[in-house]
């Protein structure tokens, strides 16, 4: 999630050339996130895996916009649409770093 993020800050910083290919690695790995059987585990870990599956949703809510745009053989992003992606980046993260702070990372 990180380095898609970079790459969407080297867009906003003048790189105008983000294209499907960078951007479809990145989203496909996260939107395909593997889920877990968390029943049996702590409370703690329990509220961490929780926190994971809230990232990858955000990430979703705000992202799957531009893979649907990839998936139709669209080659130019929206600001708009970029936006709201690193938006969704950034709060995808703050929650995984909730998560693995709850363990103890």
């Amino acid at each position: 999630m990180q380095s898609l993020g970079a790459a969407l800050d080297k867009h906003f910083g003048g790189e105008k050339n983000i294209g499907c290919g960078v951007y479809m690695a990145d989203y496909t790995f996260i939107a395909n996130a593997p889920t877990f059987d968390t029943s049996q585990q702590s409370n703690v870990m329990q509220n961490a895996y929780s926190e994971y599956r809230l990232a990858i949703s955000l990430f979703r809510q705000k992202g799957d916009p531009m893979g649907e745009a990839c998936a139709r053989g669209d080659r130019a992003f929206t600001g708009e649409n970029l936006r709201q992606a690193r938006i969704a980046i950034n709060d995808a993260l703050d929650h995984l770093t909730n998560a693995l702070q709850s363990l103890g990372y």
